[in-house]
């Protein structure tokens, strides 16, 4: 049985992650979802208590309305504590193999610092975490940020079991640290010499990318490779300008937030910024 669990606050921001776990949940045979919502635990008992009851029950009213027809197939609960760490210690229980959050709200410096709830859960968590903002899209057009690391594809085979990129065309794009020619154009060297020796470097990491990992990624209805110069925030940023996508998948090293506000996270940004559905699959070890 595979178990998906998804986090809500009861605001309009989870409404599309609600909808987006249940269309996974119809779609996935013998599949079980979790709805959870997290209250402070600083209330006295018998006002928590009251808490938990009125959560249940819009818990339940949201699921009438996003179309819930598979109650056997679906549980609500409700618990105090900080969101992140209730989050992490549920999908532990439940051996959850994704956990679906709505997009987060802005916050100022320096409230920014301590990070959205899903990057402080990568940080804490070795399960995939989709951060939704577009429930009535289905994910058929898929953008792979492909990371030096090799421990990214581990993140392409996490997702690709849950049966979720069984029918998704897949870009596949790989950010290479080569100089682009403005940056180097000097000598005698003249810049069309320059553009096409680069267009040449380009296409020989595409193909030696497609030649690599066109069967070790075999498994969604089609893969192309595209190669980017820069950096992997602004690839993945250019990418999804010249093309339109529906969900990016990427691996995340779960720096914690103050070090990827500090030095830089791509799925911290990615979190924060990106304009479709995202899964941030965390690299390496489990969290202990």
């Amino acid at each position: 049985m595979t178990n998906y669990l998804v986090a809500t606050d009861l605001s309009p921001r989870s409404d599309a992650a609600l909808k987006r776990a249940l269309a996974i949940l119809r779609s996935t045979p013998d599949a079980r979802l979790t709805v959870l919502h997290v209250h402070s635990d600083d209330l006295p008992f018998d006002l928590a208590a009251e808490e938990g009851r009125f959560t249940l029950r819009a818990l339940q009213a949201g699921l009438d309305a996003a179309g819930a027809t598979d109650a056997d197939q679906i549980s609500a609960r409700s618990v105090g504590g900080d969101a992140h760490v209730a989050i992490h210690e549920a999908a532990e229980e439940l051996d959850a193999a994704l956990i679906l959050v709505g997009i987060p709200r802005a916050r100022r410096f320096p409230a920014s610092l301590s990070g959205t709830t899903a990057e402080r859960l990568l940080g804490l968590s070795d399960r995939p975490v989709a951060v939704v903002r577009h429930a009535g899209r289905d994910w058929r057009r898929v953008l792979f940020a492909l990371d030096e690391d090799a421990e990214s594809l581990a993140a392409f085979d996490r997702v690709k079991a849950m049966g979720l990129l069984d029918q998704a065309e897949v870009t596949v794009l790989h950010a290479t640290n080569l100089p682009a020619p403005a940056m180097i154009r000097g000598g005698l060297t003249n810049l069309v010499d320059l553009q096409r020796l680069d267009m040449l470097a380009l296409s020989e990491i595409e193909q030696n990318l497609r030649t690599r990992l066109t069967t070790r990624l075999a498994g969604p209805k089609s893969l192309r490779f595209v190669v980017r110069h820069g950096a992997p925030s602004t690839a993945i940023r250019e990418q999804m300008l010249d093309d339109d996508y529906d969900l990016l998948l990427l691996g995340s090293h779960g720096r914690g937030p103050l070090i990827a506000s500090l030095l830089g996270s791509t799925s911290a940004e990615m979190i924060r910024d990106a304009g479709t559905d995202l899964i941030c699959v965390p690299l390496g070890e489990a969290k202990a």
